[in-house]
């Protein structure tokens, strides 16, 4: 199942593999170029005054256009192709869709023969990826690393070939399965896409990053919402505040692996995670933690996060072989591996067998590079917005991290210095350049 990832699903019962996550869709206008512009420019009066948008309902265009729009401005349609009709049979003058969403139909027909037109800003960053549910973790890790092979297999030129298909290496641990026969059975990222899509519909960010900026975040949501699913899986009402009292005592327990990199301290940066972890779990006490350091080849890290004795592991290098135990943020740091080909991946870790506060971590990692997003700095954290999704007592944990870390940016600076040069992928994505990169695979 493809699923818009938005951070208040992933606090839930809903995996998102990190592979597909980035490459967004962009919500657009279409309709009336007259009541486009008025869309575009949030004007409702004089020419603007008959404006109707109709969006699909309980969806993020919805979201977006009710908490920018009241409601005599706009209506819902139940389904995409209900939302067309509305267009077509004059019942609103704008939809609110993506691109891709009108092709193959009469509103394609329209914007060409200019009926309509299709306007040229983009509201939303609707990323897409293959959500699971977060009972059965392994099922989820072997889903995010198929998405992963048909990556690496473009980046390696490998393609569909029926010859090789079922004779894959099935010894890629710990899964044993042959993860590059989703590759030779039925193609790679390249091959899917253009199966299903113009060559003209690629953007830039859905190709094989080579070294631009990476960082990337998905969109908060609704992050005031404790929405919960019904699901076969359990009561969402298990997911209760008290799973996030990580330990009898009041402080974090953060694992670092200590990492050498010639551009800076990357090592003092994992620790300023920890901190900013800290910080948002205890009440804006960044002090409340202890660190234990580690050699980067040392596996007594994963051991002391599988064994309980530390919480959080900070600058743990993403891979197949500890993904089956481990659960990954999204990456704060991209460094290429000596041989100059492959690029090791950096981010937080946290045992699989705690979603709720594995999802707190990465909600702590995604604030960072929201806050360089938003413009906000330390100095101005107050601009942080406050948050439910993990109940009351951590509705402040947003603007406490960043009160203590600052964006982005400001942490990459402390350690890194302020120069752009060498930066490479450690810079925002800003531009949407190319975003797709999987970590190294074995495949023959």
């Amino acid at each position: 199942v493809s699923f818009d990832a938005v951070f208040p699903r992933d606090c839930h019962q809903f995996s998102f593999n990190v592979a597909s996550c980035g490459q967004p869709l962009k919500m657009r206008y279409v309709g009336i170029e007259k009541f486009v512009t008025c869309a575009e420019e949030f004007k409702r009066f004089g020419e603007c005054k008959s404006l109707m948008i109709c969006t699909v309902e309980a969806t993020t265009h919805y979201d977006y256009i009710s908490s920018n729009f009241p409601s005599t401005v706009h209506t819902t349609a139940p389904s995409l192709d209900a939302l067309k009709d509305m267009l077509v049979n004059g019942a609103c003058n704008v939809i609110a869709t993506e691109q891709l969403q009108i092709f193959n139909s009469d509103i394609e027909e329209g914007v060409a023969n200019g009926t309509y037109v299709l306007g040229g800003k983009a509201f939303t960053k609707e990323p897409l990826a293959v959500v699971t549910r977060k009972n059965d973790r392994e099922w989820s890790d072997i889903v995010n690393w198929v998405v992963r092979a048909l990556i690496h297999g473009e980046k390696k030129g490998l393609k569909r070939d029926m010859s090789l298909c079922g004779q894959g290496n099935n010894n890629l641990v710990p899964f044993d399965l042959a993860f590059d026969n989703a590759v030779y059975c039925v193609g790679n990222y390249g091959e899917i896409f253009y199966t299903n899509f113009d060559r003209r519909d690629r953007a830039p960010i859905n190709t094989i990053n080579n070294g631009t900026p990476m960082i990337y975040a998905i969109p908060h949501g609704n992050i005031n919402s404790r929405e919960t699913f019904d699901l076969d899986s359990g009561d969402e009402s298990s997911n209760d505040v008290a799973r996030l009292d990580i330990n009898e005592n009041d402080f974090l327990r953060c694992g670092v692996v200590s990492i050498e990199d010639s551009r800076g301290d990357l090592t003092g940066l994992s620790v300023d995670y920890c901190h900013a972890l800290a910080a948002a779990l205890f009440h804006g006490n960044s002090a409340a933690l202890t660190l234990e350091f580690f050699a980067e080849d040392d596996y007594n890290a994963i051991d002391a996060l599988l064994n309980g004795t530390i919480d959080v592991l900070a600058g743990s290098q993403v891979n197949l072989e500890t993904d089956v135990w481990l659960q990954f943020s999204t990456p704060y740091f991209y460094q290429n591996a000596e041989n100059g080909d492959e690029v090791k991946v950096f981010a937080l870790a946290t045992r699989n067998d705690d979603t709720y506060f594995s999802s707190f971590v990465h909600s702590i990692m995604l604030t960072t590079v929201y806050a360089q997003e938003s413009g906000i700095t330390q100095e101005s954290n107050r601009g942080m917005p406050l948050i439910s999704v993990f109940g009351t007592e951590y509705s402040w944990a947003m603007r406490e991290a960043i009160a203590y870390s600052g964006s982005y940016d400001e942490m990459y600076h402390k350690h890194f210095g302020t120069s752009p040069l060498q930066r490479g992928r450690n810079q925002l994505n800003i531009n949407e350049t190319s975003q797709l990169l999987s970590p190294s695979m074995n495949f023959r």
